[in-house]
């Protein structure tokens, strides 16, 4: 038990450290649609849009490890290969997006699978392949009632805690001689009912979404959770590209059987959200979201979390080739430690496209996530972290179908909080601060 109880700690460390890092871990190439498809292969009424990245890369903390608690570097290999495909309406579509109904067949699906294969050479001395897929499915699409089915799938396999605890006053993790196998499967598929008016100026929607969220190594299965969420949502176009909005979510989680094994009991929840607000063009040259709302957590452990939510964002085209948008967003989440954490996130970017043959894209993020109370608190206080990410990535195109990329990643916990353990002679602090960066550079081609 008490190794298991290591085990799980592990986990909390660096999945908690670890927030704002999805978006982070994935290729400013690959998570951007238009840019991974180029003439592609008519088949039928389907476009094929193949490619493939190839990687080299360093990281110098894989495992997300504090300062004091052997920090290993490691060159690494990437290897991403893609297929997006869509019905050549549904593409279409997204490239002629608010011009009003849209006429043509039923059906339309966008669709698409891809991976990424890693091979660490030091540290961690492993070879495994994440994946992506996700689909969308509209039938009846531009009519009055119309049917969306979609899904989701994403497979991470990048370490998020340490194999072992490394200072020497703390006992190692059962690994067998090998470090854990850190795969993470999360799947979401759903289905929405929509009403539309002729001209999709006023929208309603209902719909139900099932997910779960599975960890592949025994160590970690306590924090395996599965989702039911029922949503509705209300939108009215009363300009060109401006509309008002409304939503709300209410969502459902359960945990695995054990979960109450791990360091900081995870408790069966019931959350509701639900926000008004505004989307859409001020000028040619701005744009902005205004939205405000309420979420709710009420958790099995009788310790609620209720508070209003904000996201804004101001989006301005400096020139064609130019575009930057800042933001802000006040949400929760239900998390591995202390039921639920309170996140306010300021995100900025820049987006320069010049002569469609050079791309950069530089982002940089400031999260302050405040987690809810744990059993600890009374011992060590209540943990607040403040999470800083930065990203510089580029692209040059030598030809329409092969691209040379560069990337450039940092990041940094600013946390003061540690996790107190029972070590080889007696309590020892495990900090959840962490320092990371990583550098990419690479080719791709795309068709």
């Amino acid at each position: 038990m008490v190794l298991r109880n290591f085990a799980c700690l592990g986990l909390l460390i660096a999945v908690c450290c670890a927030w704002p890092t999805s978006s982070a871990h994935a290729q400013a190439w690959l998570s951007d649609r238009g840019r991974t498809e180029g003439e592609g292969f008519k088949v039928g009424n389907l476009e094929l849009h193949p490619g493939i990245g190839v990687e080299g890369g360093w990281q110098n903390n894989v495992f997300n490890s504090d300062p004091g608690n052997n920090v290993e570097p490691s060159a690494l290999l990437r290897v991403s290969p893609h297929l997006m495909l869509s019905t050549r309406r549904a593409r279409a579509a997204e490239s002629d997006a608010g011009a009003g109904t849209q006429q043509g067949g039923r059906v339309s699906f966008r669709g698409g699978v891809s991976g990424s294969l890693y091979h660490y050479f030091e540290a961690y001395e492993r070879t495994d392949m994440g994946i992506g897929a996700d689909m969308k499915l509209t039938i009846n699409e531009g009519k009055p009632f119309s049917v969306i089915i979609d899904e989701e799938f994403k497979r991470e396999i990048r370490p998020f805690s340490q194999p072992s605890f490394s200072s020497p006053m703390l006992p190692a993790q059962p690994t067998n001689g090998n470090a854990p196998n850190y795969g993470r499967d999360q799947n979401t598929v759903g289905a929405r009912f929509q009403l539309a008016t002729p001209g999709d100026l006023l929208k309603g929607s209902l719909g139900y979404s099932f997910g779960f969220d599975m960890y592949e190594d025994d160590l970690f299965d306590t924090n395996n959770s599965m989702t039911h969420t029922v949503s509705e949502q209300l939108s009215w176009t009363f300009l060109p590209k401006t509309a008002l909005f409304q939503m709300l979510d209410v969502a459902f989680q359960s945990y695995a059987s054990g979960a109450g094994n791990s360091v900081s009991t995870l408790n069966d929840n019931k959350r509701v959200s639900t926000e008004m607000g505004l989307n859409g063009a001020l000028s040619p040259a701005w744009g902005l979201t205004l939205a405000a709302g309420y979420g709710a957590g009420f958790y099995d452990n009788n310790v609620d979390y209720e508070s209003i939510t904000l996201r804004t964002q101001v989006r301005w085209k400096i020139s064609e080739a130019v575009k930057s948008s800042l933001g802000y967003q006040r949400a929760f989440q239900s998390t591995f430690q202390g039921n639920f954490a309170r996140t306010d996130a300021i995100r900025a970017e820049v987006n320069v496209v010049m002569g469609g043959v050079f791309y950069l894209q530089p982002s940089v993020g400031v999260n302050f996530v405040d987690f809810g109370p744990t059993s600890q608190d009374g011992t060590q206080g209540a943990r607040n972290d403040i999470y800083l990410d930065a990203t510089l990535s580029g692209e040059y195109r030598v030809i329409d179908w092969l691209a040379i990329t560069a990337e450039v990643a940092y990041m940094q916990n600013f946390s003061e909080y540690s996790y107190i353990v029972q070590g080889l002679a007696g309590p020892v602090a495990d900090p959840v601060k962490f320092q990371s960066v990583e550098a990419w550079l690479g080719v791709r081609a795309f068709y």
